[in-house]
């Protein structure tokens, strides 16, 4: 996992800098303001298009297919789109949008296309930005690279399997390391928080189970939420949101209220329960199922269901290695101090409350 870490920064400060603007707004807020025109102000500004002024003359709209065959020829691509700035006024601006090949796509972090601008009344070529150039300058072109190396627009398949395994090697080795420190601590510690150290280690390890099966748990209720809430209730995502979350509050709750290695057991058996049952719900929600997936080359549908069917195993997996070091730690502590009734039902009453 200590090697995928350079991807897990990559991926991390990339995150971050195509959202710069989301996290945080105060720079752009300040200096274009918050309504919806300031907004376009600093997008048109942003790409580098510039905004086009009404003049308030009346113009009829030329005829596109002459634009699209020049944007086409300037850009070398096959026109994906054109877009019509004010129609009808004499300043109108005709911008002509091409099309990202598959080929394309794989060899470039940038997935901007090519595009031409052209005015309307003269015809005169305003601007030209060739596929994978930046629209406005070096910064919109590293924030165009950065994206597409977040997004894992280029590569193929093979890329982002690659994501895949690097983005679960990371998750493990942050999930290990959480589990790895409560344990050393629960019985070494040093009395570091005084009369509550006892307490806020409880505390750790709630979080530690609601972090990593309860998420898990979570994650997978939002996909039994999309396949059973009504299609035509109003709010239909904030409503599956708001099933994540609450699934989520609830893991944290459950993990608080049973002891730790009880609640790892249980969550971990609802998450083996809802992946493993995933496609058997889907079947009778929406008539689909993994086959026809398969026949019909839906591979996306497919590899949803078959993911849930992996998560499922291994969660059984963990579980019966949880039941299985119970177990022995039951029958460890039993030989330890011998009861009436022989050694066989120390063992067998061991089996059972494990």
């Amino acid at each position: 996992a200590v090697l995928t870490l350079p991807f897990q920064f990559m991926i991390a400060y990339t995150g971050i800098v195509i959202s710069g603007t989301t996290f945080m707004p105060a720079g752009k807020l300040v200096h274009y303001g918050a309504d919806t025109t300031a907004q376009a102000r600093f997008a048109a500004e942003l790409s580098g298009e510039g905004r086009v002024e009404r003049t308030g003359r009346p113009m009829a709209v030329p005829e596109l297919e002459t634009f699209a065959a020049r944007g086409q020829q300037l850009t070398g691509q096959p026109v994906r789109a054109v877009v019509i700035d004010h129609p009808g006024d004499a300043g109108a601006r005709i911008g002509v949008y091409g099309w990202n090949s598959e080929g394309e796509s794989l060899r470039r972090l940038s997935g901007t296309t090519g595009m031409a601008l052209f005015s309307a009344a003269t015809g005169e070529v305003q601007r030209v930005r060739m596929p994978g150039a930046g629209g406005g300058g070096a910064a919109m072109l590293a924030q165009s690279a950065m994206g597409g190396l977040h997004m894992v627009t280029f590569g193929g398949w093979g890329m982002k399997w690659l994501y895949f395994l690097c983005g679960l090697a990371g998750t493990a080795m942050m999930g290990t390391g959480a589990v790895l420190f409560i344990v050393k601590r629960r019985n070494k510690h040093l009395g570091e928080f005084g009369g509550a150290t006892a307490r806020v280690y409880r505390l750790v390890e709630a979080l530690n189970v609601a972090a990593i099966a309860g998420l898990a748990v979570a994650c997978v209720g939002f996909l039994w939420a999309n396949r059973l809430i009504p299609v035509a209730i109003d709010h239909r995502a904030g409503w599956e949101l708001r099933a994540f979350f609450g699934l989520w509050a609830l893991s944290l709750v459950h993990a608080f209220v049973r002891q730790p290695a009880r609640a790892w057991r249980e969550q971990l058996g609802a998450l083996a329960a809802l992946c493993l049952l995933l496609p058997v719900l889907n079947f009778l929600t929406t008539g689909d199922h993994l086959p026809a997936q398969l026949m019909h080359g839906d591979w996306e549908s497919a590899g949803v269901e078959l993911g849930a069917v992996a998560f499922g195993i291994a969660a059984l997996g963990a579980l019966r290695h949880l039941r299985g070091a119970a177990r022995k730690q039951l029958l460890k502590a039993s030989a330890s101090r011998p009861v009436s009734g022989g050694t066989a039902s120390t063992a067998s009453t061991a089996e059972r409350t494990a």
